[in-house]
């Protein structure tokens, strides 16, 4: 035996008393129960503590004490908090690398469209065009523009719940009653519209598509692939929003907002024709992007929520592609609310998707659905204390129903009040083919999953740099 192996015996003798007493302050780890078992009830009572306490916690970033304030004061009083937020949504590409926000029209030419024509369909004063617009390096947006016969009264990005199509909306394919397609509300009331097409919950390109399929969401797969690189889902399609909000305000009449704190419509604007304003109005996944665009982009003055407001202490049993680090040390749904304000806000609270992911083939278990009414007028009255002065609308806990307050959001927009009673014009007469909503799903699909592998590459570029600088 040599000498290295002497001495690696002699500690093995030596340390044996030394392994087998508990050191100080401990003891051995006994017992016969499922260690592990024990290990995972002991984390989940840890982070439901801390997710309970966050609520206290986030506070003292939310404390302002000016007595003596303008309107534009209070509009900017969290910007901080906005940036906060931001960040952890993973807006992380300035909005001035994106140039000029160009509109292409992408609609097929059908037999009953006159030649020449890009025209997808007409409705009761309005025409409907199938568009994509250029968002950062590949990533596009696309959906459908709607454009009034007349001067437009307003500005309006229409945000579906992403299983439902730009064309259902618009009242062009079955699924949704008429007073639900909001997008064609607006439309017939003079607004101009860009409704986009969000990625649906289905499986069907999940995974690598053509290399290796998966069975769970497609939001799922772009929700792990985009993690890793500081991104969300909700980013990429938040960044489609904010492209389209660009190209409307590169193409519409200059106006400025005269925000009055104390009407009860908080961004009571006057009826003029030489001003237009920008809102947004979503349901679902939809909603829960309207909000948070209105958020994080002054430039909306409306913003109708629907479908999605609501506590967010249960986060974790959402659906996954939900998911934002670091979200609730910071944000909850009433102080997310707190950065629209005082700007106009509706929540409506009535319908909310019913949404059931299981873990059966490998994806991560969630659910969507309505939050019971007293935990949302909690968040509620939280939002009004954080608020203070400024009223936020709040309406419709009829679960069988929603839209019943468009016409306050068209009215906060554009100054004319449509009537409480807002009836759908006549049905849109679809002048050539719609556009393949599989395929604009996969096209959209691929551009943001090659987004994070090119984020990847650029990653592992910078660190080879970086490292051959310092050698």
């Amino acid at each position: 035996m040599d000498l290295r192996r002497r001495f690696a015996w002699l500690l093995f003798v030596l340390g044996v008393p030394a392994f087998a007493q508990p050191l100080p302050g401990t003891r051995l780890l006994t017992g016969t129960n499922d260690l592990a078992a024990d290990m995972v009830t002991g984390i989940s009572r840890y982070l439901d503590r801390e997710t309970a306490a966050s609520v206290t916690n986030r506070a003292k970033l939310w404390q302002w004490t000016a007595t003596h304030f303008t309107p534009a004061d209070f509009i900017h009083r969290f910007d901080a908090n906005r940036a906060r937020f931001r960040q952890v949504l993973g807006l992380a590409d300035p909005r001035d690398t994106r140039g000029p926000v160009t509109l292409r029209h992408i609609a097929p030419i059908g037999t009953k469209a006159p030649a020449g024509s890009v025209e997808v369909a007409r409705g009761a004063g309005f025409r409907v065009f199938a568009v994509a617009w250029n968002v950062l390096r590949g990533v596009e947006g696309e959906g459908l523009l709607l454009l009034p016969d007349g001067e437009p009264k307003g500005d309006v990005i229409a945000l579906p719940d992403c299983d439902w199509t730009p064309e259902q909306l618009v009242g062009l394919a079955p699924g949704l009653a008429p007073s639900e397609q909001y997008a064609r509300l607006c439309a017939e009331q003079g607004c101009r519209v860009i409704v986009p097409s969000l990625i649906d919950r289905g499986s069907e390109f999940a995974g690598n598509p053509g290399v290796r399929p998966m069975k769970h969401s497609q939001r799922e797969t772009l929700w792990r692939a985009s993690y890793e690189m500081g991104r969300t889902p909700i980013g990429y399609e938040l960044e489609k929003v904010f492209a389209a909000a660009d190209w409307m305000e590169q193409t519409r009449r200059p106006g400025t907002i005269e925000w009055n704190l104390d009407a009860t419509l908080v961004a009571q604007q006057k009826a003029a024709t030489n001003r237009q304003f920008l809102g947004v109005i979503g349901h679902g996944e939809g909603g829960l992007l309207a909000y948070y665009a209105a958020a994080c982009d002054t430039r909306f003055a409306a913003s109708y929520v629907s479908g999605y407001f609501g506590p967010r202490e249960r986060l974790w049993e959402e659906p996954i592609y939900r998911n934002v680090f670091g979200l609730l040390r910071g944000f909850g749904d009433a102080e997310i609310g707190a950065l629209v304000a005082p700007r106009w806000l509706w929540l409506e609270t009535g319908r909310y998707p019913e949404v059931v992911h299981t873990d059966a083939d490998g994806g991560a278990p969630g659910r969507i659905g309505r939050p019971e009414d007293n935990a949302v007028t909690r968040e509620f009255e939280r939002l009004q204390r954080l608020t203070g002065p400024v009223p936020i609308g709040h309406g419709n806990n009829r679960p069988d129903r929603f839209g019943d307050s468009v016409g306050r959001f068209l009215f906060s927009l554009t100054g004319i009040n449509p009537g409480v009673d807002m009836q759908p014009g006549a049905t849109p007469t679809i002048a050539t083919a719609l556009p393949d909503a599989k395929a604009r799903t996969l096209r959209q699909y691929r551009q943001i999953l090659e987004d994070t592998q090119w984020l990847m590459r650029e990653g592992e570029r910078s660190v080879q740099i970086s490292e051959a600088a310092s050698n």
